[in-house]
């Protein structure tokens, strides 16, 4: 096998792979707590995965007062949310090939106030920073979801000015 073939199957592996992945997460199913005209509004928008999951249910607990209302929805329907809606929106996503999945890149660039967005990138290895909002990166790793929770709370937190 030539040096070419075996770079050409190379590729095709890595993108049938990476297409493997894009199609295993299964939808996130929208979740409310606390009342729509609480003081304080936080959006959740997120990917399916066990560590997504345990990060999600721990913010959940933080955020847990009379004064707030959240809303988390799988990120794939995050464009049909009206950003300027809530007070606080955390975006919970993965990178492939080093990039951010469309829909997360489509939302971050249009929402107009980026101050108030919290981004959680998960990968492997490098961290990744994107300069227009506060970006938290992390591997999937279910034994910090808690201390990643934590990190995104004091965050959210800071934002609400509590």
């Amino acid at each position: 096998m030539t040096r070419q073939m075996r770079t050409g199957w190379l590729a095709a592996g890595c993108v049938a792979l990476g297409l493997w992945e894009c199609t295993q997460s299964a939808e996130v199913k929208v979740l409310e707590r606390g009342e729509a005209k609480a003081r304080h509004r936080v959006l959740i928008a997120t990917e399916s995965s066990e560590f997504k999951a345990q990060v999600v249910s721990t913010l959940l607990g933080q955020l847990a007062t009379a004064e707030t209302y959240v809303k988390v929805i799988d990120l794939a329907n995050v464009s049909s949310e009206p950003a300027a809606g809530y007070d606080a929106i955390v975006v919970l996503t993965r990178r492939l090939g080093w990039k951010l999945p469309a829909d997360a890149t489509a939302f971050l660039d249009s929402t107009p106030e980026k101050g108030k967005v919290v981004l959680l990138t998960t990968y492997k290895m490098k961290a990744y920073k994107r300069d227009d909002v506060d970006t938290v990166s992390s591997a999937s790793k279910v034994e910090d979801a808690a201390a990643i929770a934590g990190e995104l709370g004091k965050r959210i937190q800071a934002i609400l000015g509590r």
